[in-house]
């Protein structure tokens, strides 16, 4: 609101945010005040109400759309029955329905049975009705949309316990929310959850393939070139918190050799936004543009 609210230096658009519980309220108080908002990471499916969020977009797929290629590969490894986990709040239930209505439209012959786990998912039992669904199905396959972090602990050991994890005869596989539990998280080694996670996998919406798209590949490749220490400081003044870096750590590291699959969504949004300004302004010719004017020329 503060930004919004500036007399002089008001922003043209904004860009964010991370999660969809933050981009669905700031959405609408930009919506309102007139500015374009996009986000490179926000896949909630309640974003694409446009009456309610008219000046928002994004460059990532929503969780329906994501649903569609999952199913689809699944379909191609030859999967007939799907057990879904997810948490009940609206990423994971709209992630669920996305799945689920994927399936019905280009993989008819899929069953899926769906269990919904509370945020907070409270005493072990709770826990282990869950647990004890999914295995009930007898499927082999698992997808989990399972937030918070403690749910997804619980909930892994437990499956590990009941013999549906890390059996080498069932595949548990996450959607991208899970990723950072997963593979940034460093587990006892033989411990439940290690041995639970063997044979699992993260599906993540990526910015494409850089061997079959060669200008996701030059994108990458001038990225590196920004390796030096003249544009590292450049970059490292305009950091919010430039006391934690220095251009030798960031030299010394992968640094922009080695972009995640992010990268070009966050890209994505940030030229829309500038390039969309510019066809505004010229579309205004010695007039000026509003919001509405500047997010028609980016979509």
């Amino acid at each position: 609101i503060r930004a919004t609210d500036r007399p002089l230096m008001a922003p043209c658009a904004f860009l964010g945010a991370m999660r969809s519980a933050v981009s669905i309220p700031t959405s609408i108080i930009t919506g309102l005040r007139g500015f374009p908002q996009l986000s490179a990471f926000s896949t909630s499916t309640d974003l694409d109400n446009h009456y309610q969020h008219p000046l928002f977009g994004r460059t990532i797929p929503a969780d329906s759309g994501i649903a569609v290629p999952i199913i689809k590969h699944l379909q191609a490894l030859g999967v007939r029955y799907l057990g879904v986990v997810y948490v009940n709040d609206p990423y994971g239930t709209a992630y669920a329905r996305g799945l689920q209505d994927a399936a019905l439209e280009y993989a008819p012959e899929m069953t899926l049975k769906l269990i919904d786990c509370p945020v907070n998912a409270g005493p072990p039992s709770s826990i282990s009705r869950i647990v004890k669904f999914l295995k009930a199905t007898e499927y082999r396959y698992f997808f989990g949309i399972i937030n918070p972090l403690d749910n997804f602990k619980n909930i892994m050991i437990e499956a590990y316990k009941e013999g549906i994890a890390g059996t080498g005869e069932h595949t548990w596989l996450f959607g991208d929310s899970q990723y950072g539990d997963i593979a940034l998280r460093a587990f006892p080694k033989d411990g439940p959850i290690h041995k639970a996670l063997l044979g699992s996998g993260v599906i993540q919406a990526s910015g494409g393939i850089p061997d079959k798209m060669p200008v996701l590949k030059t994108y990458q490749e001038e990225l590196k070139r920004l390796r030096n220490s003249g544009d590292i400081d450049y970059l490292i003044a305009k950091s919010p918190y430039p006391d934690k870096h220095t251009s030798e750590q960031l030299l010394d590291d992968v640094f922009l050799i080695r972009p995640d699959l992010y990268s070009p969504f966050i890209y994505d949004s940030a030229i829309a936004a500038g390039l969309g300004a510019c066809n505004a302004a010229v579309g205004a010719g010695d007039d000026y543009f509003d919001g509405y004017e500047h997010f028609a020329a980016i979509t």
